[in-house]
């Protein structure tokens, strides 16, 4: 995939359609789900609910990208990549 700057995130947006479409899906399975900005929206919900919707086995939730393969076809062809935000650097246990 070719790689996305600033200078040209422009041709990657998504249709509003889309949008609406794949915020409504994860939404109705329960997640919330942020404001769409740029070519990401965050999705927040319970461990259960990661693991569930997208078949992850039971423990800690993986720190490479998330399979798209348990989602529908009409919703998964709209995501490139879903990944979890890493821990911070800093703070208690990271000095």
């Amino acid at each position: 995939m070719e790689e996305i700057t600033a200078n040209h995130v422009h041709q990657f947006l998504p249709s509003p359609d889309v949008v609406r479409a794949v915020t409504r899906w994860f939404t109705s399975r329960g997640f919330d789900v942020g404001e769409t900005v740029g070519i990401s929206f965050p999705l927040t919900g319970p461990h259960s609910l990661f693991q569930d919707t997208f078949h992850l086995p039971a423990g800690e939730l993986p720190q490479e990208a998330l399979s798209l393969d348990a989602l529908p076809p009409d919703i998964a062809r709209h995501i490139d990549t879903a990944t979890f935000t890493p821990p911070p650097e800093f703070g208690p246990g990271n000095p």
